[in-house]
């Protein structure tokens, strides 16, 4: 599942520029490099993994070894991940505004 591990590695990067204090005199002016990681996260990993997660689980209820625990953790792993993929987004959709919809870039929501 290295979808999750890019995703929660991708939001820790773009939590981190956000959180991170500027040093004196400077201005942050956009946020580009953010919003396309984030994009690409939520437009392209969130599909990818629970896919993933639906393919692992129908493969082992044909082969009649369904575990509930690896279930539970796989399925707890993906909303923790992408639940705060989304924070980190609405961090940045709070940034911006109301000038730009940024949540129009999110095809499934």
């Amino acid at each position: 599942m290295l979808v999750i591990l890019f995703g929660g590695l991708a939001t820790a990067i773009v939590i981190r520029s956000m959180a991170s204090p500027l040093p004196p005199g400077h201005m942050r002016l956009d946020y580009d490099g953010e919003i396309t990681l984030m994009k690409l996260v939520l437009n392209v990993g969130f599909p990818v993994a629970l896919v993933a997660i639906a393919g692992l689980g129908w493969g082992a209820y044909q082969a009649r070894v369904i575990h509930a625990f690896s279930g539970v953790l796989s399925l707890a792993a993906v909303v923790g991940v992408f639940g705060c993929a989304v924070a980190a987004w609405s961090g940045l959709v709070a940034i911006h505004g109301t000038e730009i919809n940024l949540w129009s870039q999110i095809w499934w929501r």
